[in-house]
């Protein structure tokens, strides 16, 4: 094998005397053909060229012959020892893609964990919140109506029914109370606003928001009814004072003529109308104190259900991530093939068009996903990540 390889330049170096008085023959043959036009005798010399190249070129591969056999088997070699390299570095390779696809599995099912949970933490603000809204705002209308029965009470008095004191009208606000507490706690419609919520409830169960319902009710009940028996007390205090102007009033309606018991009546009636105004505005605003303090404590709590969304567990592989179509059924192709019609193939010209196989279809489909973010949408198709360790 040295041997014939150590002949390599002095048949390359003859070769190529051959090829240059080849090309110089060549060149004087055409000169006189663009000179003196073609004829048969030019022809004849082209013929005569022709074979003489041709023999001289067998001779040619004869010579050089086995040195491109040697050089063919150490190329062979050398293609295989790569190929061989090249093998045990994919294996590696695909060793860490096996293992980064793993780590990636798990990180997304973690974060889809965590997003998962954050959005139950998120869902329980809002419920919360919206129950407490719909108790206070009941609880509310519950006050409000007994304290118009009270005010109702003394605006409704008769000159017959003048009280020598108010130790009647405070027996008749402790019965009320009495039957208050029983009513808050009884009456259905109480839960009439977070039942209709639960339609669209996506985290929780029924059984779940009912028990926030009860636990909201179990820890303030104590509370709105010390609320209650404060407002209706200090009610039943201010329409105490206010007796004795209704009696007067009332002496003054007994002895008065019709035009000054009008005007009397008229007055009673502009007062009672402010009265009705002014508790009405007091409820709206307790419910709308009740509603801001309610959503004020539900965006503390989802902020800290975003934060605990967000955090990292651990670090994620650096990656290059890709994807790979899985067909589910023949019927993917033609989906696959608009697909990729509508974003390459209208654009090519036909000759290129009738090279164009399945697999590149696939594969450009796969790196568009990629490079655009954009899927083929169908149901006998979908995508899997492919990540590569880098």
């Amino acid at each position: 094998m040295p041997q014939v390889l150590e002949t390599a330049p002095e048949i390359l170096l003859l070769i190529t005397k051959t090829r240059n008085k080849a090309k110089e023959t060549y060149d004087g043959i055409i000169a006189r053909i663009e000179s003196d036009k073609m004829s048969d005798l030019l022809d004849k010399e082209l013929s005569d060229y022709i074979d003489r190249v041709g023999t001289a070129m067998k001779n040619s591969n004869e010579k050089r012959k086995p040195v491109s056999q040697i050089l063919d088997r150490i190329k062979k070699s050398f293609t295989e020892l790569e190929s061989d390299m090249k093998g045990f570095k994919d294996s590696a390779q695909k060793l860490r893609n096996d293992y980064a696809t793993v780590k990636m599995n798990l990180l997304k099912a973690e974060e889809a964990k965590r997003k998962a949970e954050a959005a139950k933490v998120t869902e329980a603000a809002d419920l919360k919140a919206n129950i407490k809204t719909a108790y206070e705002s009941k609880f509310t209308d519950i006050m409000t109506e007994e304290k118009t029965k009270y005010i109702d009470w003394l605006n409704g008095l008769k000159y017959t029914d003048i009280l020598p004191d108010a130790e009647a009208l405070f027996h008749y606000a402790s019965s009320y109370l009495a039957d208050w507490k029983t009513y808050y706690i009884t009456q259905p419609e109480v839960l009439e606003k977070w039942r209709a919520m639960l339609p669209t409830v996506l985290y929780h169960t029924v059984d779940e928001v009912k028990a926030m319902a009860t636990d909201f009710k179990m820890k303030n009940l104590g509370k709105l009814e010390i609320e209650m028996e404060k407002e209706i007390s200090g009610l039943i205090i201010d329409l105490t004072d206010k007796l004795p102007s209704k009696v007067q009033e009332l002496e003054d309606l007994a002895n008065a003529d019709a035009k000054e018991a009008e005007r009397i009546l008229g007055d009673a009636a502009i007062r009672q109308a402010e009265e009705a105004a002014l508790l009405q505005a007091q409820a709206e605003t307790r419910k709308e104190q009740a509603k801001s303090a309610a959503n004020v404590t539900a965006a503390g709590e989802k902020a800290g259900a975003m934060v605990d969304a967000t955090a990292k567990v651990e670090e994620a592989p650096k990656v290059a991530e890709s994807y790979s179509i899985v067909i589910e059924n023949s019927s993917a192709w033609p989906v696959l093939f608009m697909f990729w019609f509508e974003n390459e193939g209208k654009d090519l010209a036909t000759d290129k068009l009738e090279k164009v196989t399945m697999a590149r279809m696939k594969a450009f489909c796969e790196k568009w996903a990629k490079d655009k973010g954009e899927f083929v949408q169908s149901t006998v198709i979908s995508y899997e990540p492919v990540y590569k360790a880098k």
